[in-house]
């Protein structure tokens, strides 16, 4: 019985058991290795570095080597030996003079005092040089970096810091100054699936294909991560790693389920679209599973159509992911990746996840309000034509992307009237701006009293007339025009909108008639 439990408290984890053992096994980090390897070998290096980088990947274990480096018996040296005492020791965390800390848990000045600053100025046991290595170095208090900031200063000769950190910004300015400071990257899927595939096949499993990749999309740039969840998908212990175990331990949501949803959301097919969140939902998926499961196929499906690097798939993949690309559009995946990324932000601290989950995926499922209908699209007009149509005045677009097609019609609806020769249309309605959106009614703010007066019975024909050009710019009948006056002070922040004086005589019949009115006979 204590041998079988002495072997299960043994077995090291994946991430521990494939620990890089030279800097040319550090993956993804070649321009810090290839640095400090350089310095080492020409005895140039320093006496504090500072790395910063996202966790997982590979901070403490180059700090760790570098370490090794300084201090094996055939050093200093870039290509330690590895098996000499002081690199073993080293590798197993037995060194006496390499001290490790974990300052998230000694994070005081007594804690700086008693393992540093009155340690430091002692020679090293037995080792060439005494390495402190400080891992999440920003916990430590303001008090405690004060007081070590004296020792990095100045620290005897046989004393070498090593400061890691995932928050950097959180690190004094003045311990940064005092540090060679090397920044660690997020690893790249491409890096990712080739580490999987190494410890893969020194483990003597099988991965079917795609099933690293899945995996490696999940660790985001963790190379600890990946080897985490990699033991995680494959501890049932039967050798081979599959897609659908990928799936099922993780919590993802399948091809087939995120390929069909992108599909409904381009059809516009909101009941497709609640059929497939209750098909996931059913089989155990979260909400936030399947938007992310959503976020990354639409991430990748636009890298493709822009022709950006995806990493090694396999071509089977490869070609269902053009497919799919292609049936989506550019432009579906440009607002897809928009919304889906707001979704995700808000679904963290939403109380009903799932319902927000429907509510976000059946707005995407709406067609963009900016279609070319009958007339011109709403757009600037081309500049092939040899009379530029009339400008409109600027107006800031709304925040609200379906307001802010909304006013693109608008204007353009305005254009439109001014280039059939209309000047008081530019005079009337060149300020006025859409301000609401409400079951079907497109509210518009005037600043002429004059024009507000003709355009407020909803059954005169200057409304009407104004209303058809207008859904015939946007090619939805559906849309309803209101209007309100604008306050005389206007917007905060803008100057008060220029009503133009009442017109008379021939003027007034001449603008009634251009808006769509009647001209007044003079004969009785």
């Amino acid at each position: 019985m204590c041998d079988n439990w002495t072997a299960q408290m043994s077995h090291l984890a994946l991430y521990r058991k494939y620990r890089p053992d030279s800097f040319a096994e550090v993956a993804g980090q070649e321009h810090i290795t290839r640095a400090l390897g350089n310095a080492i070998d020409r005895g140039t290096f320093v006496h504090a570095y500072l790395f910063s980088g996202p966790r997982g990947c590979g901070k403490t274990s180059t700090a760790r080597l570098v370490a090794q480096a300084l201090n094996c018996e055939q050093g200093p040296t870039s290509t330690p030996c590895g098996t000499c005492r002081f690199c073993t020791s080293i590798r197993t965390g037995q060194c006496i003079d390499v001290i490790e800390m974990d300052a998230a848990s000694q994070t005081g000045i007594d804690d700086i005092r008693e393992a540093v600053i009155e340690n430091a100025i002692y020679a090293p046991m037995e080792a060439r040089f005494k390495v402190y290595i400080i891992d999440e170095v920003h916990d430590l208090s303001s008090k405690a970096f004060d007081a070590l900031l004296k020792t990095i200063e100045e620290p005897p000769a046989h004393v070498l810091f090593i400061l890691a950190t995932t928050e950097l910004g959180k690190v004094p300015l003045t311990v940064r100054s005092r540090c060679q400071k090397h920044e660690f990257r997020r690893g790249s899927l491409p890096d990712l699936v080739k580490r999987l595939e190494t410890v893969v096949q020194r483990e003597g499993w099988t991965a079917e294909p795609g099933a690293l990749g899945a995996v490696a999309r999940m660790a985001d740039g963790g190379y600890r991560d990946a080897l985490s969840l990699l033991e995680q998908v494959a501890g049932s212990g039967s050798g081979l790693v599959t897609l659908a175990d990928v799936n099922e331990t993780l919590g993802l949501v399948p091809d087939d389920l995120t390929n069909s949803l992108l599909r409904a959301l381009s059809d516009h097919d909101g009941g497709k679209t609640l059929a497939l969140i209750d098909e996931a939902m059913l089989s155990g998926r979260e909400p936030r599973a399947v938007l992310e499961s959503l976020i990354h196929k639409a991430s990748e499906l636009t890298r493709l159509v822009h022709g950006a690097e995806i990493g090694t798939i396999e071509p089977d993949r490869r070609a269902l992911l053009h497919e799919l690309a292609t049936y989506v559009g550019k432009e579906n995946l440009a607002r897809f990746g928009l919304g889906l990324a707001e979704a995700h932000a808000k679904l963290r601290t939403s109380g009903l996840p799932r319902l927000w989950l429907e509510i976000a995926l059946l707005g995407l499922t709406e067609k963009p309000a900016e279609v070319v209908g009958k007339a011109a699209p709403v757009k600037t007009a081309e500049p092939s034509k040899p009379e530029p149509i009339a400008k409109v005045a600027a107006v800031e677009l709304p925040v609200d992307p379906e307001l802010a097609d909304m006013e693109r019609a608008w204007r353009q609806t305005i254009e439109n009237i001014i280039a059939r020769g209309s000047k008081s249309a530019e005079e009337m309605l060149g300020t006025s701006r859409v301000i609401r959106m409400l079951e079907g009614t497109i509210t518009i703010e005037l600043a002429s009293q004059f024009m507000y007066a003709k355009l407020e019975d909803p059954n005169g024909r200057t409304h009407r007339e104004l209303q058809t050009n207008f859904r015939s710019t946007i090619g939805d009948d559906k849309w309803s025009l209101a209007y309100r006056l604008r306050s005389g002070d206007g917007p905060a922040g803008e100057e008060p909108a220029k009503v133009p004086m009442p017109l008379e005589g021939e003027e007034l019949e001449k603008a009634i008639e251009e808006m769509g009115g009647e001209r007044i006979s003079n004969s009785k």
